[in-house]
C-alpha cells in the first residue's frame, strides 16, 4: 500500500472569470492548462504537509498559478474537480522561489 502524503495545511482561492471570452489557467509546476469559461467561478484548492501559499499572476491572455513545494492542487467547478495535480511539488533549493 502506497503512503499518502499528509495534507495538514490547505489554501483555497476562488477565481471568478467575469470576461466574455475564455482565458487559459496554467498551473505550475505541473504545466497543466485548462480553459476557464466566461462568467464562471472556479475554486483552486492546494494541500500540503507544510505551510505555503499560492502565487497568482494575471496576464492579458492567461492566469498562472504557482504552487509551493510539497503541495498538491485541484481546480473545481461547481464542486467537481476539472484538474487534479496529485503529484506533490518537489523541493527546491533554499532561498529560491517556485516562480
Amino acid at each position: 500500500m502506497a503512503d499518502t502524503p499528509r495534507a495538514d495545511f490547505r489554501e483555497a482561492l476562488t477565481l471568478e472569470h467575469r470576461f466574455s471570452t475564455p482565458v487559459a489557467l496554467v498551473i505550475e509546476p505541473w504545466a497543466s492548462q485548462v480553459m476557464l469559461a466566461p462568467n464562471q467561478m472556479y475554486e483552486i484548492v492546494a494541500k500540503a504537509p507544510a505551510v505555503g501559499s499560492l502565487h497568482v499572476d494575471f496576464g492579458a491572455a492567461q492566469i498562472t498559478i504557482y504552487a509551493w513545494p510539497g503541495s498538491t492542487l485541484r481546480v473545481l467547478k461547481d464542486g467537481e474537480p476539472i484538474v487534479e495535480c496529485s503529484i506533490p511539488v518537489p523541493s527546491i533549493p533554499p532561498g529560491t522561489r517556485m516562480r
